[in-house]
């Protein structure tokens, strides 16, 4: 099985464990992949990661985060802008606005990968990856 986009695959796997209420989900690994979730974690979408390695391949094991007793999913969207058939760039002063500036909006910068907060702070635009809310 060979996967194309990694970072796409990753969002998909996100949203559907979100679905069935799962504990954690395994991504299979990416730098992108990676940095992404670190991100999240960061910004505090996520509990954790852990890199597991099979024998053939490494995975991301990320760990994913409710609120209360009632298992209320903290991520309640998460969609992917850029895709491999048609990119999307923005500058530093056009990056888009995702719900009020409530969620996020993940950057591929010059500097790295970086939320749009950190793009606008730091003059550098690039491909717009996915928003999260």
């Amino acid at each position: 099985m060979t996967q194309n986009y990694l970072l796409g695959d990753a969002i998909t796997r996100v949203r559907n464990a979100y679905a069935v209420q799962a504990k954690s989900v395994k991504l299979l690994h990416s730098k992108v992949t990676d940095k992404v979730m670190s991100i999240l974690i960061a910004e505090g979408y996520l509990l954790k990661k852990t890199l597991v390695e099979d024998q053939h391949r490494k995975f991301i094991e990320i760990y994913l985060k409710y609120f209360g007793n009632r298992r209320k999913k903290v991520i309640s969207e998460i969609k992917l802008v850029s895709k491999p058939g048609l990119r999307i760039y923005s500058g530093y002063n056009d990056l888009p606005v995702f719900k009020n500036n409530l969620g996020i909006t993940i950057v591929s910068t010059p500097i790295g990968i970086v939320t749009h907060k950190s793009a606008i702070k730091n003059k550098v635009g690039g491909e717009v990856l996915c928003q999260i809310f």
